[in-house]
């Protein structure tokens, strides 16, 4: 029996119009729907970005140290933030208070929500808690580490380098010395010879005879390390107090306290230099000698 293709589907058409006249047809809204919000579009990528669980349970241990990783990056970014509103305020810059406070609050709301589980070492209840409260913690510590570190390095290295600038100023010095009372040169010339000399291969020779010397190499290596220590330790300090002291500010702030920046300056040092203490250990251990 010969039957017409459109026949086929006219039972079908004819339940979904009726259905159509009893219901108003809705169609699922894509969140890259034309006729859409324009938040919906990202709404995916923040729910997966900021709270990783929701779908999938229980943390594994991975993804609580990603979780307390992103919640320490944001927390880093508050505390900066509060050091400029800090600044903007005690110097009456208007924008810049408001620009780091609106930050602050941004950011830390964001580490409230980087959808960490394990929330304090009063809350662990068994040992797969204690690790992924560990976990959690040390993604937690690495920004501020890092910024240590980095702090600690660049210290380091203006140390070492003021000490290098010493030895060749002192040996310019000595240069200049012997051109004018052996060679009868005058103290002007005497002085842009010298620093000439220095700059030479042969002024590069002297300097390396210096530091590979007994007597002379042993005093320029440990006024060195001194000074690679010092340095290190200052860096580290000045640069992990930056985002300690934006932190305490909100905290004091939140706490009912007007200007607190003198108590957070303070607090905020003290912090930064308790942070340069294992980051310099593990330059130490990194970079021996």
């Amino acid at each position: 029996m010969a039957t017409n293709p459109e026949d086929v589907f006219a039972a079908i058409r004819v339940g979904g119009s009726q259905a159509a006249s009893s219901t108003p047809e809705r169609r699922p809204q894509s969140a890259f729907d034309e006729q859409a919000p324009a938040d919906d579009v990202f709404a995916p990528l923040r729910i997966t970005a900021n709270a990783p669980n929701i779908n999938r349970g229980e943390n594994t241990l991975g993804e609580e140290f990603r979780a307390g990783l992103g919640s320490g990056i944001d927390s880093l970014q508050a505390g900066l933030y509060g050091t400029a509103g800090l600044m903007g305020r005690e110097l009456g810059i208007g924008w810049m208070e408001k620009a780091g406070m609106d930050g602050a609050a941004e950011q830390f709301a964001e580490a409230a929500d980087a959808g960490r589980q394990s929330k304090g070492f009063s809350d662990i209840e068994s040992a797969g808690g204690f690790f992924k409260w560990a976990a959690a913690s040390l993604g937690e510590a690495v920004p501020s580490l890092a910024l240590a570190m980095t702090g600690s390095g660049i210290g380091a290295r203006v140390g070492l380098k003021a000490v290098e600038l010493g030895v060749k100023k002192s040996l310019a010095r000595s240069v200049e010395r012997r051109l004018v009372l052996r060679h009868g040169f005058a103290r002007e010339e005497a002085l842009v010879s010298a620093r000439d000399y220095m700059l030479s291969d042969a002024g590069r020779m002297m300097l390396a005879r210096a530091v590979s010397g007994e007597r002379t190499g042993a005093i320029i290596r440990a006024s060195a390390s001194k000074a690679m220590a010092t340095g290190g330790a200052a860096g580290g300090a000045a640069v992990a107090a930056l985002p300690q002291i934006g932190q305490i500010d909100q905290e004091l702030i939140g706490a009912g306290i007007a200007d607190p920046g003198l108590t957070a300056l303070v607090g905020g040092v003290l912090g930064g230099a308790l942070e340069a203490v294992p980051a310099l250990r593990l330059l130490d251990k990194m970079f021996p000698g």
